[in-house]
């Protein structure tokens, strides 16, 4: 652009639109820093890739972190206790103060699962304890949503 009062203009309105996206940024911040009354949810459809655990919350996880709850009615199956299980690794690799996980969940309906899912869950919590952290699991019937 040749013309220098456009490019002022430009120039002036491109400042104003980064200084509103700083000023954006730093109410988000605050927001994630009081723990209260700030909520993101991400939606991660049926067989999507590229949602890794430590990409998904590694952003969240930092000195700050001592209590981690999770709300998650499907920590049941060997394979969905396996993810649990690497959840809680990412947290002691990456949140290095956290001291308590709080896991709701429901208990397997079947019988014969019931106990392999309680035993299983056990291995975990006095693994994470080793480590100093306390895992408190408490079956909810009426959980259907995930949410941590």
């Amino acid at each position: 652009i040749s013309d220098p009062a456009v490019r002022n203009q430009l120039k002036a309105k491109a400042e104003e639109y980064i200084a509103r996206a700083e000023h954006l940024k730093k109410i988000v911040e605050d927001e994630k820093k009081k723990n209260e009354g700030y909520h993101e949810q991400i939606i991660i459809e049926e067989d999507a890739v590229g949602f890794g655990l430590e990409k998904v919350f590694l952003q969240y996880l930092d000195q700050n972190l001592t209590e981690v709850e999770i709300d998650d009615p499907y920590i049941r199956a060997n394979h969905q206790i396996q993810n649990f299980l690497r959840f809680c690794a990412v947290l002691v690799k990456h949140a290095r103060n956290v001291v308590t996980i709080r896991l709701r969940t429901t208990r397997d309906p079947k019988p014969e699962s019931r106990q392999n899912q309680l035993t299983r869950l056990d291995d975990i919590r006095i693994g994470l304890l080793e480590r100093k952290i306390n895992l408190f699991v408490e079956y909810c019937d009426t959980l259907h949503d995930r949410e941590i």
